[in-house]
């Protein structure tokens, strides 16, 4: 018994898709009808295979049309510290994603006693000093410090994106 295979059928089978790819073109079709909080989740799926610039960015992008403006900035970012043949195809659509997010996106320096508890909006950020400004999305903003022998301190802010702040 004896199988002989035609070299054009063996070409012609399809190749089994890459996972991160069929991922990040399925996240980038839900995009384009607007579905961001599936492409979303597709992304990230494809950033657990596959970590890249390229799933940063596609991630990033999907939370800025989420108004996720923290975690988009903090996304687009390390999309763009990759140099990547895809992210230098798309640098400058990225660049302007960036730009436009940090738009969205304040800073806030906290100041206080050494060793203070702080949290924001509810979520506990760190004991000061923190080791560097905190990256908040524009609006309503509520920082509370709890320290040993101090009184509990509560500050509420409306914060403007792309403005720095110190509280």
């Amino acid at each position: 018994f004896s199988l002989a295979f035609d070299a054009a059928t063996i070409s012609a089978a399809p190749a089994a898709e890459d996972p991160t790819e069929a991922l990040l073109r399925r996240g980038a079709e839900l995009r384009r009808q607007d579905r961001h909080d599936e492409a979303l989740d597709l992304f990230r799926k494809a950033h657990a295979i596959s970590p890249s610039g390229r799933t940063f960015a596609q991630m990033g992008l999907a939370e800025f049309s989420l108004k996720a403006y923290v975690d988009a900035e903090a996304h687009l970012a390390a999309a763009l510290a990759d140099a990547s043949p895809w992210i230098t195809k798309n640098r400058a659509v990225l660049e302007q994603a960036l730009a436009d997010v940090r738009g969205h996106v304040a800073t806030v320096t906290i100041v206080g006693p050494a060793g203070t508890d702080v949290a924001v909006n509810g979520k506990p950020v760190g004991k000061l000093p923190l080791s560097e400004p905190l990256h908040v999305a524009e609006g309503s903003l509520r920082i509370e410090g709890t320290a040993p022998e101090h009184q509990p301190a509560t500050l509420d802010l409306t914060l403007a994106g792309g403005k720095d702040f110190k509280a």
